[in-house]
């Protein structure tokens, strides 16, 4: 519910005494809350095949940038927004603060999370900062969710692992709770794509290659203790990656040899309290990541050929929820931090750049609630100064609010509005992996947004509960920062001086007594450069698909025995430039799995393939800017940077969980 947390009723004799429970979280439920927000429960049924992007996406708006298969590089992009416009949270942690990098999804495991809260734009002040196109916090499994263990393989020789486990301790005085979880994978990477060779006009060269260079090793730890003692909690959570992987290139310009080494890891300390009428919550965290890109025989072409790069962010932040009466909330937050990123030059005798830059924020944060309507004020200061540099400081004031009516039980419309600011990052100045180049020159991105939705749920039609949620929402832009490909083939970032964003997006959940579901999420997007220079004047911004449909359809047998499940996904094609020309092919995609579990004693066996019809192409016109009057050719799948997608891939799963599912 959009309210506050549960108070006690009240006794006759003191009427002003409002009595909270710290357990809950304020406006982080997706049905009454102002916010676009989707939740995604992670159970041990999950289907087959699955990961952290592939959840993500099946919310309305969401779009998963990858570089290839599943274990390459995902970002994520929230109505139309870049990769860095969108904020990651662990458990209310930053993994990002204020876009200071884009995240890869592929680095975090979908087991070791319970949920994964989406919001797409407007998100709560409870979480800081003022994102652009939306946040995403995962929320790890604590000690109370089942003890499980499984076992994973797919086509081209991809092996996976992982345990959870957890105990609970609870004395007259305190409740300690203490979760584990870790996991691997390995996988060869390997597997066959359709090109046309860079030659859109000639097709006498098209045909099939192999995938190589593309192998990856993992391995994940994540470890949380939790105290309670009277209205206290404290938190301890630490997030460990060793990755290594293989960086396979363009599909036009595949490389042998260049590889990407990756350590990070996030410790990360909370404390909550109740005290009176406020609930005040300390996080602080630590993450230090240490990357070494290695293409000595230059075969992506991007001047620095044997690197190391480290980045450190240390900070803390404050928030006091001060629940003035019944009706009433007041919030204040303030946070700090430091941020450093340093490259090595390996070659060039261990030459070292050093890049520091100090963050600190402040939130005020209004909320009044009555009867049918709710309404909510955040005004976001955001101060950022670079003590090494002639640089100067970069600061803003970004305001926004949420309105909210409820009509009857089950129907509500929300309203939105704000003002939001990034400044660029130091992967964005200095670049970062290895098909990415840094733009020194560019400035802070800023915008206003709002968004406008109907929510309406009908739990009491015969045999069947239905939800449906429809947004409409428009984003106008200055100097956003986009990658865009450049001549290489590469990447680089650029601030276009103005852009505009709108689109409709709708979601239907659908459910049977009878054990059928059906899930169906879609998002109508357009996007204009409104950038002067008649190269990019009026066109679509890149990476910013017009339609995107995502569909699923499930059958669930008596006592969940056994489940069958198909999706369906479709992602417009969409430019990766600025002047409209290189256009991505469409993508429509089937997926079909199944599970068996024939008790508790036996373990959970699911089955899955992806691309059903192993889709490697597809006929689209040859010129993108008249596709009326050009001639069909056949272009290959790729991804928004120009990697291959994999065809055809089979999944097979076997899980334990000791007591039977949850």
């Amino acid at each position: 519910m959009f309210t506050f947390p549960a108070l006690a009723e009240e006794d006759a004799s003191a009427p002003e005494e409002v009595i909270v429970e710290a357990e809950r979280y304020v406006g982080r439920e997706s049905w009454d809350t102002p916010a676009a927000m989707t939740v995604f429960l992670i159970e041990e049924s999950l289907r087959p095949g699955l990961d952290l992007g592939s959840i993500v996406e099946q919310a309305p708006g969401v779009q998963i940038q990858r570089f290839g298969d599943a274990d390459d590089f995902q970002g994520v992009s929230i109505r139309g927004s870049s990769m860095r416009q969108v904020q990651l949270y662990l458990d209310g942690i930053p993994l990002n603060p204020e876009g200071g990098r884009a995240v890869n999804l592929s680095e975090w495991p979908i087991r070791a999370l319970e949920r994964v809260e989406v919001f797409r734009g407007y998100a709560p002040a409870s979480l800081g900062g003022a994102a652009i196109g939306g946040a995403i916090d995962l929320i790890p499994r604590d000690a109370q969710t089942p003890i499980s263990t499984g076992l994973s393989t797919s086509r081209y020789e991809r092996y996976s692992a992982d345990v959870f486990t957890g105990r609970l301790r609870e004395t007259t005085t305190t409740r300690h709770s203490t979760s584990f979880f870790t996991q691997g994978h390995t996988a060869d990477g390997t597997f066959p794509f359709f090109t046309d060779n860079g030659t859109p006009y000639e097709r006498m060269d098209d045909g099939t290659q192999t995938r190589t260079n593309n192998e990856s090793a993992q391995g994940n730890i994540l470890g949380r203790y939790k105290v309670e003692f009277g209205p206290t909690t404290l938190t301890l959570i630490n997030a460990f990656l060793a990755r290594s992987e293989g960086l396979p290139g363009h599909i036009n310009n595949p490389s042998k040899n260049a590889a990407l080494q990756t350590q990070r890891n996030l410790l990360g300390l909370q404390a909550k309290a109740l005290r009176g009428k406020h609930v005040v919550t300390a996080t602080s965290w630590w993450s230090h990541r240490d990357e070494t890109y290695d293409d000595r025989a230059d075969e992506l072409g991007l001047g620095s050929q044997w690197a190391n790069q480290r980045s450190e962010n240390l900070g803390m932040r404050l928030y006091d929820q001060w629940f003035v009466s019944e009706f009433a909330e007041v919030g204040f937050g303030a946070s700090a931090r430091v941020e450093s990123a340093n490259s090595t030059d390996l070659l060039a005798e261990g030459v070292t750049t050093q890049h520091d830059r100090t963050v600190e924020t402040a939130t005020a944060h209004l909320r009044f609630d009555q009867g049918k309507l709710g309404l909510e004020g955040t005004a976001h200061a955001t101060f950022l100064q670079y003590p090494q540099t002639d640089t100067p400081p970069d600061s803003s004031i970004d305001p926004r609010m949420a309105v909210i009516w409820r009509w009857g039980d089950h129907r509500l419309l929300r309203a939105t509005a704000g003002h939001y600011m990034r400044p660029p990052d130091l992967d964005e100045i200095f670049g970062d992996r290895g098909s990415l180049l840094g733009n020194p020159n560019l400035k802070p991105e800023q915008g206003w947004q709002w968004d406008l939705g109907l929510r309406s749920h009908w739990p009491q039609l015969k045999h069947l509960d239905l939800i449906v949620d429809i947004s409409h929402f428009w984003n106008a832009g200055t100097d956003r920062i986009t990658w865009v490909q450049n001549s290489q083939k590469t990447m680089m970032p650029v601030n276009f001086g103005r852009t505009w964003v709108q689109g409709l997006e709708g979601s239907l959940l659908a459910s049977s007594e009878f054990g059928f579901q059906s899930h169906t999420s879609l998002a109508l997007t357009q996007s204009t450069n409104l950038d002067p220079d008649p190269a990019v004047a009026n066109k679509q911004l890149p990476s910013t698909p017009t339609w995107s449909v995502w569909e699923e359809v499930s059958f669930t047998s008596p006592q969940e025995l056994m489940r069958l499940a198909y999706s369906y996904r479709f992602i417009d094609g969409n430019f990766v430039d600025a002047t409209n020309w290189f256009r991505s092919a469409p993508r429509s995609l089937h997926d079909v799995s199944i599970q068996f579990h024939p008790g508790k004693r036996w373990p959970l066996i699911q089955a899955g393939v992806s691309n059903l019809f192993n889709k490697q192409a597809e006929v689209v016109p040859q010129n993108p800017l008249q596709p009326a009057t050009s001639a069909r050719v056949v272009q290959p799948l790729t991804d928004f940077a120009g990697h291959p997608l994999p065809g055809r891939v089979w999944t097979l799963n076997l899980r334990w969980t000791p007591g039977g599912l949850s």
